[in-house]
């Protein structure tokens, strides 16, 4: 046991060093591309625009290429690693790596407003499943969850918070033979960042004052226009997907409204807005043009992370909010930029249904740690209306796509699935005989209090119970719905 956790700690070191080191060479290239764009904007010479949008044109049908060639690099890529993690897909880990790097940086240079954190991960958990030891099938998926949180704490420089979306969105369930070595690449990775190459904070929200408990209601009030605008976000993405449009036709419209936008309104490109403008027609029309443009951009399928743009629509809203409230003088001005932090964190609890994971990561990425408080009301409020609303959440959605696709699976090898069984499971008291298990899967063990118990067709399970399963790799995502 003493051996295998010292591979375990060694692994995930090399992995944090490697998945860290490549993703914070996508970061640095991501923000300069994002940069260079904005200084063609400024630039008065007409020669460097359309040497631009020639530029654009190309990346259109390298994007529409690669797209077409390796599916497993589309959009943000947080569903494909569950997919295979589950057994549903095995594509070329190189070929990934490859298409989602060019991917991203093409179209964060396009003025598209996707980020760089879901291919971060994505490319993470690539790199450690290359990493794998061959003679270590065992430890692949271990090695991928210590990949992607690597790639998370490497693209934000938040340790923590790639810990916590590996457990509360990836993997959904806590055991310390995956959180330790997860822990330990995103510590890896984050050292790299902040002390090697010394990359500076994303966001520089400067917090004159916290807000007063006494307004603490302006942050319920914020927090349920937040999370009705994030379910309709997944409502609208849900429901268009059933349309039968060609995605290169979603390609083609999102960078020809770059373009577009890029002559007439500049501000509304790229991953990250200024927030530094109080005028409210000007809140009004960026934030609407975000909405309409990060859906579009979302059914395109184009390489890029969602983290950023609905932090950014949230942030948006939340500015909005504080700005009306600061124009009938029911909140002093040195409180506007809590408001963008408590809309980012709304949003992405509305979207994700992930309310922990969403207050340590603003609180991380804000460096404002103090504002956990209010953030967990945010975050809480707009988690609980998203709930009781009957949409998916956005990762959710995306991976039962990828079920429902089925995709080719190279292998049918007969696997172990172990699962906890949580505390709100239909499955809790019922016996083993009435449970409707997929077809081929049988429990071989259950452990209750550390303590392993014989199966019988006549044991009722328990709430917290280790059960561990053979299956089919295709039928690890059903068992895990079952349990959970």
């Amino acid at each position: 046991m003493r051996r295998r956790t010292s591979l375990s700690f060694l692994n995930s070191v090399v992995v944090g060093i490697v998945a860290g080191t490549l993703v914070i060479g996508l970061r640095f290239a991501f923000f300069a591309l994002n940069s260079f764009r904005q200084e063609i904007v400024v630039n008065p010479s007409i020669l460097y625009k359309i040497l631009w949008v020639v530029l654009v044109i190309g990346i259109v049908f390298l994007i529409t290429f690669l797209l077409k060639h390796h599916q497993a690099s589309k959009q943000s890529g947080e569903d494909q690693i569950q997919a295979q993690l589950l057994g549903l897909s095995k594509p070329n880990s190189f070929n990934v790596i490859v298409s989602k790097i060019i991917g991203t940086l093409g179209s964060v240079f396009g003025g598209l407003p996707l980020g760089h954190g879901g291919p971060s991960m994505q490319i993470g958990a690539h790199v450690g499943k290359v990493m794998t030891p061959k003679n270590r099938k065992d430890t692949e998926k271990t090695m991928m969850l210590s990949g992607q949180a690597a790639g998370f704490a490497g693209a934000f420089s938040t340790p923590l918070s790639g810990l916590i979306f590996n457990i509360e969105l990836v993997n959904r369930s806590f055991t310390l033979g995956m959180a330790l070595p997860a822990l330990t690449a995103s510590i890896i990775a984050d050292l790299l960042a902040r002390h090697v190459f010394s990359l500076p904070p994303l966001f520089n929200i400067v917090l004159d004052d916290l807000l007063p408990f006494d307004n603490y209601h302006y942050i319920i009030i914020l927090a349920i226009l937040v999370s009705l605008c994030g379910v309709f976000f997944n409502f609208i993405v849900q429901q268009s997907s059933r349309l039968k449009i060609n995605r290169q036709y979603y390609i083609w419209f999102s960078f020809g409204l770059a373009i577009l936008l890029f002559f007439v309104f500049p501000q509304a490109l790229g991953p990250i807005i200024d927030f530094g403008s109080n005028n409210i027609a000007l809140i009004i029309s960026l934030l609407i043009l975000r909405y309409v443009f990060t859906l579009t951009t979302y059914q395109s399928n184009a390489m890029g992370g969602l983290f950023l743009p609905l932090m950014m629509i949230g942030g948006l809203i939340g500015q909005l909010f504080g700005s009306l409230l600061i124009h009938f003088e029911w909140m002093d001005m040195i409180y506007i930029n809590n408001m963008v932090v408590f809309g980012m964190a709304a949003m992405l609890s509305a979207t994700l249904k992930s309310p922990l994971f969403a207050i340590v990561f603003i609180a991380e990425i804000t460096g404002a740690p103090l504002l956990v408080l209010p953030l967990a009301i945010s975050s809480l409020i707009s988690t609980m209306i998203a709930s009781n609303i009957e949409v998916l959440p956005l990762y959710s959605y995306q991976l039962s796509q990828v079920v429902g696709i089925r995709p080719e699976v190279n292998t049918m090898d007969r696997v172990v699935t172990q699962v906890y069984l949580s505390l709100d499971s239909d499955l809790h008291q019922m016996r083993i005989m009435d449970i409707k298990l997929p077809a081929g899967v049988l429990i071989i063990s259950i452990y209750r209090y550390g303590k392993e118990i014989n199966v019988d067709g006549k044991v009722r399970l328990q709430a917290g119970d280790l059960v561990s399963l053979v299956s089919r790799e295709d039928q690890q995502y059903l068992i895990t719905q079952m349990f959970h």
